[in-house]
Parts: C-alpha cells; sequence; structure tokens
C-alpha cells in the first residue's frame, strides 16, 4: 500500500528501462552486502584492527576473563597494555570494530569514568616529561639584533623583528635579568 503512494508521488508506476538492473534473489542480495560490509575499512586499517582484538581476546583467555567489554575488563585491558606499549588504548578502537556487533553497549562502556580516567593516566604515564625552555633575555635580543645588523640579511633582520614585536605582544614576557 505505501509503495503505492510513494510510486503515485514519483510519478506513476514506471517498467523498468533496460539499462536497470534485474531484481537479484535475497540471498544474493546479503551476499552482496556482507562483502560490502567485510570492506568499508582499508586493508591497513583493518589490519590494527584485527590486532587490537586478537590482543584483548588473548588478554581474557590469558586472565581468564570473559570477553564481555564491561567497563572493569576494559579498565583492565588498558591497564595491562600500558605496562607495555603506549598504543594500548588506540587498540580499542579495533576491538570495537570486531566486538560492537556482539556487544551492543560497548561504546556506553568505552565512555565509562573508570575506562577514560584509566585511558587518560597511561597516557601521561608514557607522555613525554616537559622540558621548560630558558626565557628569552633582552641580552639575548641585542645579540639578535646584532647579527641581523652585521649580516644584512633581509631573513635576519626579519626574524628580529618578528621577535621583537612578539617580546612586546602580551602573551611573550622577557625576562629583564641579565
Amino acid at each position: 500500500m505505501m509503495e503505492g503512494v510513494l510510486l503515485n508521488v514519483l510519478g506513476g508506476p514506471r517498467t523498468f528501462s533496460k539499462s536497470a538492473h534485474p531484481p537479484m534473489p535475497l540471498s544474493a542480495l546479503d551476499k552482496r552486502v556482507y562483502f560490502l560490509q567485510a570492506n568499508t575499512t582499508e586493508k591497513s586499517t583493518s589490519g590494527g584492527y584485527t590486532t587490537g582484538a586478537w590482543d584483548y581476546i588473548k588478554f581474557c583467555l590469558s586472565h581468564s576473563i570473559a570477553p564481555d567489554p564491561t567497563p572493569n575488563t576494559l579498565a583492565q585491558y588498558i591497564a595491562f597494555t600500558s605496562k607495555s606499549i603506549t598504543s594500548g588504548p588506540k587498540y580499542l578502537t579495533g576491538v570495537c570494530h570486531f566486538l560492537k556487533d556482539l556487544y551492543p553497549d560497548f561504546d556506553t562502556h568505552c565512555s565509562h569514568p573508570l575506562v577514560t580516567v584509566t585511558i587518560c593516566s597511561s597516557k601521561k604515564i608514557w607522555g613525554d616529561p616537559v622540558k621548560w625552555k630558558l626565557p628569552l633575555r633582552l641580552c639575548h635580543l641585542e645579540t639578535f639584533l646584532k647579527v641581523a645588523q652585521n649580516s644584512r640579511s633581509y631573513n635576519d633582520l626579519l626574524f628580529i623583528t618578528i621577535l621583537s614585536f612578539l617580546c612586546l605582544s602580551s602573551e611573550w614576557r622577557v625576562d629583564p635579568e641579565e
């Protein structure tokens, strides 16, 4: 009934033109759907996803944990992988790709505070320490200016001009101490 209404809105029923594809058996359409779904990601991406899924399954098996991705299980997985690699949290993307159909709450569990805090903490542990640079001092600006004046190079003069302008802006401060 609804098909008839839709066809009328589209201008009435028509016969298929010669260029239209003939109908396919539903089983062939299902195979086509599965084929297209299997090929949605690039091979390199799919390989990374496979690595993450395998790693998660091996983790569950070796620790005798059910593969149901509860917030606790996912947090434990991140804690375990973060001991040896920095990309443990990235593996969750692969785990999600393969397990989201089996476990519809996967995304919800990944967003759980227990999981997000564990991921954030694992990134901090593997992060590079902050290395502060020494402050820019007036004597440095004077040295840059002398080099630019002696070289008479346009690039050198432009550099000291930009550097001086940045030091005058509110975001940069020159340490006056020599």
